[in-house]
């Protein structure tokens, strides 16, 4: 992030934010339902899932935009469900940037000052200190049409920052950006967040971006959470198989102890179950798949270069696996090829086929579900 502000840009004391039994219904329509949810001082949570899961439903609540059929929201243990959305100390970024073409880059940033009735010297202050920080401070006499996408996306970023708000609430912001400059900008917001300690809430259905930058993520399915924690649990440990399929590419492999999959999904597992392992759902991320070794054969399907790796996809019996192997292993492999694979059990993800909650298997071979997530309606799912 560019410096250039004369003073350390200050912020209030970040806030605890608590969303308790959220419901909210457009006609006969649960959008979000019991949702419950709670970002702490200073953290970063991203809701990531597929469009219509409720994430910028649950925004707008925050906000006070949106009215619940149950539910309410408190800052610092505070309820402020019927307080009105100008009065609750909020900073939105929307999706489109939503920054007026006819106003300058400095008028747009004051512009929530100017409504506060700020006084003028001051909020001069404030936009040149928020501009110094977005790295916008040599383009204050510009318009909007002027300015590239990050550049627009660093505005609407200051222009949510200068009033100091006590949450900061991220809808989407980097979707309308190109692929090289999402990364750059998703960087600067987590510094800005790092930096200003501020309690944020950043809404993505991109999968990489909720992985990067949050300290935790919240996994939403059909109006509610289904995995809540870290971006490295959520990776290696899933709560839940609608999680482990949402986070991951290539896609996690899935595969049913009763059904077509049934062989070489008990075959894998043998090292872990002892009950034959009836009613699992077994799943590898492709990564975690060896090729050229262990007591599997498998026939080579296709093979797609992906730059350094290669993504393979194999046919063992009826079942199909796909593998990711680096660029120099997977340029020898042809179509049609006999090849020897092997999965380390420790690398397996197991899941309840009835519930989708994940499934622990202790030392004595008892199944133990994760009490996480909420069940994501297995298989189905």
């Amino acid at each position: 992030m560019s410096a250039g502000s004369a003073e350390p840009y200050e912020v209030e004391l970040a806030m605890k934010l608590d969303i308790e039994g959220l419901t909210v219904e457009y006609g006969q329509v649960a959008a979000v339902h019991g949702l419950n949810l709670t970002v702490g001082h200073g953290e970063l949570v991203a809701l990531v899932g597929p469009s219509g899961c409720g994430k910028t439903t649950t925004l707008g609540f925050i906000t006070g935009f949106i009215r619940p059929k149950a539910g309410r929201v408190l800052f610092d243990g505070v309820d402020v469900t019927a307080l009105a959305p100008q009065r609750r100390g909020i900073g939105y970024v929307f999706q489109d940037y939503a920054i007026y073409p006819h106003m300058t880059v400095r008028e747009n940033i004051r512009f929530p000052l100017d409504a506060a009735k700020k006084e003028r010297k001051q909020a001069e202050r404030d936009v040149d200190e928020i501009a110094g920080l977005m790295g916008v401070g040599n383009l204050l006499a510009r318009r909007p049409h002027q300015l590239s996408g990050g550049q627009r996306q660093r505005v609407a970023l200051a222009r949510a920052l200068v009033k100091k708000p006590v949450i900061l609430l991220l809808d989407e912001p980097l979707s309308n950006l190109d692929a090289h400059l999402r990364v750059e900008v998703r960087a600067e917001i987590r510094r800005l967040q790092l930096d200003l300690k501020m309690t944020t809430v950043f809404v993505t259905h991109d999968q990489s971006e909720a992985m990067a930058i949050a300290d935790r993520v919240a996994v939403m399915s059909d109006g509610n959470i289904v995995a809540l924690t870290a971006p490295a649990t959520l990776y290696t440990r899933p709560p839940s198989l609608f999680s482990a399929r949402f986070i991951g590419s290539p896609q996690i492999n899935i595969w049913a102890t009763d059904g077509p999959d049934e062989a070489l999904a008990r075959r894998v597992i043998q090292p872990l179950v002892r009950d034959g392992g009836a009613g699992l759902l077994v799943g590898v991320r492709p990564e975690d798949v060896e090729i050229g070794t262990g007591e599997l054969e498998a026939v080579v399907t296709l093979t797609e270069p992906l730059g350094r790796d290669f993504l393979v996809h194999l046919t063992v019996g009826p079942s199909s696996i796909r593998v990711l192997v680096p660029a120099e292993e997977g340029q020898h492999l042809k179509l049609d090829d006999n090849v020897r694979m092997r999965i380390e059990p420790s690398r397996l993800h197991l899941f309840d086929a009835a519930t989708g909650r994940r499934v622990e298997i202790d030392a004595a071979g008892a199944r133990r579900l994760d009490e996480s997530a909420q069940g994501d309606g297995g298989l189905a799912s």
